[in-house]
């Protein structure tokens, strides 16, 4: 069986087409501000993605890698 080829150059973002966003952003001042005002450091996400991986995956082993300077 194979799978059909899925042609990804005609996909289009809401910014690409002016719609507007379907979402809304909001920002715990818990969480601390990164270099991009967008992003925000919650290391308790982490920690609990690895817990989520950990619980439904048997105790995998990951490795956590940086990326950046």
């Amino acid at each position: 069986m194979s799978l059909p080829l899925i042609d990804l150059s005609h996909i289009s973002t809401p910014q690409d087409t002016d719609t507007t966003n379907l979402y809304s952003y909001t920002s715990s001042p818990s969480m601390v501000q990164s270099a991009s005002d967008w992003l925000h450091i919650y290391p308790k996400g982490i920690y609990k993605l690895l817990m989520y991986i950990k619980k439904k995956y048997n105790d995998m082993l990951i490795y956590i890698t940086k990326n950046g300077n």
